[in-house]
């Protein structure tokens, strides 16, 4: 599958400690509408900051994050 569109729901407000909810739009050839999913990227500073305010060690297990260093489009659009 191809990656038709890359889309944000929210800009970023900090691109070293934040997270964002990406919206990611796939060529199908079996499937006219396409198929979208929606993935969070964030940051290593981004999931410090959620230990340090549960007052956890560890990152609970959850939904798949991908991490990467900034939120840029190009780190984005990379790792996707």
């Amino acid at each position: 599958m191809k990656i038709k569109e890359i889309s944000y729901l929210n800009s970023p407000t900090d691109l070293l400690n934040d997270c964002l909810d990406v919206f990611v739009s796939l060529e199908d050839d079996y499937c006219t509408d396409g198929l979208s999913y929606i993935v969070e990227v964030t940051t290593p500073q981004f999931l410090s900051a959620l230990m340090k305010k549960y007052e956890s060690d560890f990152v609970p297990p959850n939904y798949p994050y991908i991490i990467g260093s900034k939120l840029t489009d190009n780190i984005i659009k990379a790792a996707i």
